[in-house]
């Protein structure tokens, strides 16, 4: 068996897990908790997971650590913009998170369409 197929069976394993995990959650309290259960192991195998292969990763997307610093820096900001047009625009938190991605996402492109020998 190859590396590549123990690591596939091992990735199902733990996604059933994780369902499992998330079922028993809801079943204890509510849907939306076993929902956010869920995203949340999820989330966090595909970060443990990418960060495993993170030398694949690094040829295969040109990585450098100035693009990781780039990218907090537009997540953090996304987030600063959410709280600002939440709490102090009174938008709704589904529209603000929207419009603050997106706007970050324009950011993000325009920054590295003017100055790609930076990023």
């Amino acid at each position: 068996m190859s590396e590549t197929a123990f690591s596939d069976h091992r990735l199902y394993l733990l996604l059933g897990v994780e369902a499992a995990a998330s079922l028993a959650v809801a079943y204890t309290f509510t849907a939306m908790a076993g929902f956010y259960t869920f995203t949340t192991l999820f989330l966090a195998t595909v970060v443990l997971t990418a960060l495993g292969n993170r030398s694949t990763l690094d040829a295969s997307m040109n990585v450098t650590p100035g693009r990781i610093g780039t990218w907090i820096v537009f997540m953090l900001s996304s987030g600063l913009l959410t709280s600002v047009l939440t709490n102090t625009l009174d938008f709704p938190l589904a529209g603000s998170l929207a419009t603050s991605v997106l706007i970050m996402l324009y950011v993000y492109w325009t920054h590295y369409s003017l100055e790609p020998q930076r990023a």
